[in-house]
């Protein structure tokens, strides 16, 4: 649906559509073209790779005892990570994903998203308190919340998250039962892959 909304403004500045994307763009037209769905039916999108595999991870995921509770669905723009989000979350499980943004804006001199991470997900949990510091409790009644009722926490555009506010993804997942899936372009993986020492803490991901 990103895709689509670029094209439509005619915005296809990021989309490589004489590359590499041309492929798989065929594709998934000739499965539309071929489907029995009706071409307006959105449900034919539950039956591509990107929605069925986001799923199937989601549910082997969520009954996990140990912190093996993050998936990463990483690609570049354009391949349907949102969409299949929403796919996600139209299923009966959906009830219990709470989806958030990262933004670029969060962070100050590629830091400092810890705490706009957390404002974002205790807004999306009902907590009406502001933090105003580490020491406030904030984050004591987030992981109160998420220990009450185990939820899953989608985190969209997640290569905005600064190593706070990874690490602040990795401690939500030790304190808590939650499941937290990200969505992300490639340079969030290569970061983590990377010998920065300031991602070191966040490899546990």
């Amino acid at each position: 649906d990103k895709t689509y909304g670029k094209i439509v403004k005619g915005d296809v500045s990021e989309l490589d559509i004489a590359g590499r994307w041309l492929p798989a763009y065929r594709q998934v037209w000739a499965q539309i073209q071929t489907s029995d769905n009706d071409v307006a039916d959105d449900s034919l999108i539950e039956d591509l790779t990107g929605p069925v595999e986001i799923c199937r991870s989601y549910l082997e995921t969520r009954n996990e005892k140990t912190n093996a509770r993050f998936i990463a669905l990483i690609g570049d723009s354009g391949l349907g990570k949102t969409s299949a989000i929403e796919v996600m979350k139209s299923k009966p499980y959906g009830v219990n994903i709470l989806v958030v943004e990262a933004i670029d804006v969060w962070k100050n001199a590629g830091k400092g998203t810890a705490t706009p991470l957390l404002r974002a997900i205790g807004k999306k949990l009902g907590v009406t308190k502001q933090p105003g510091s580490a020491r406030d409790g904030f984050f004591d009644e987030i992981v109160s919340k998420l220990n009450a009722q185990r939820r899953c926490i989608v985190i969209e555009e997640a290569h905005h998250l600064c190593p706070a506010g990874l690490n602040t993804i990795k401690a939500l997942i030790n304190l808590t039962p939650v499941l937290i899936v990200v969505t992300a372009m490639p340079i969030l993986w290569q970061r983590l892959e990377s010998s920065r020492e300031a991602y070191a803490e966040c490899k546990q991901l």
